[in-house]
């Protein structure tokens, strides 16, 4: 199976693109609704996070998001905590998922793509990019948070200088989606021919 990666900040429109690649015969593996749904769900983790974090962030069946959130993106040291306690497990699910699913091709949407180290699984890797205001207005109105925690989010994410330096394909998500539909579905048919 050829992984394809797809990264970029929070609210730059993975989750469009993904669907789009979608429609052109590509796996789409969501590895945020992944980390929740499989890898919280885990007593290990769910055990390991108490204990790093406290147990006010586990419930008996998955994590509180939020205040796990809140916790890590207001310490850059435990969000580095939480990125390598999470790592192996990561890794681990999203290879089983993989194996559950077949498909030639597999888009992988997964914002925090180097930071799990999936990206030397990668065959390419496109960076979304989007202007910073439009990712802070979009994560406020999905999360229901304020403009600051949206910032104080990104800030703690890749950029988009680093992004442009990492990856194999770089899409703008500028709000025209019409362009941005014909240059993903254009991208799509490249990746299944090489």
């Amino acid at each position: 199976m050829k992984l394809i990666g797809l990264c970029g900040m929070s609210g730059s429109g993975k989750t469009l693109v993904g669907s789009l690649f979608a429609t052109e015969g590509f796996l789409h593996v969501d590895c945020d609704k992944l980390v929740h749904e499989r890898v919280y769900a885990r007593a290990d983790v769910r055990a390991a996070l108490a204990k790093s974090f406290g147990a006010d962030v586990v419930t008996e069946s998955g994590v509180r998001s939020k205040q796990l959130g809140a916790i890590v993106f207001a310490d850059p040291e435990k969000l580095e905590l939480l990125n390598t306690l999470l790592r192996p497990y990561i890794r681990a699910e999203l290879f089983s998922y993989l194996a559950e699913h077949k498909s030639e091709t597999a888009l992988l949407d997964a914002p925090t793509l180097f930071e799990a180290g999936v990206d030397k699984d990668c065959s390419y890797i496109i960076a979304l990019i989007a202007p910073r205001k439009t990712c802070i207005e979009r994560i406020m109105s999905r999360d229901g948070i304020t403009a600051e925690a949206a910032e104080k989010r990104l800030s703690h994410q890749k950029d988009e200088e680093f992004l442009r330096e990492r990856c194999d394909y770089v899409l703008v998500n500028d709000g025209n989606i019409v362009k941005l539909t014909k240059e993903v579905l254009r991208l799509a048919e490249k990746l299944k021919k090489e």
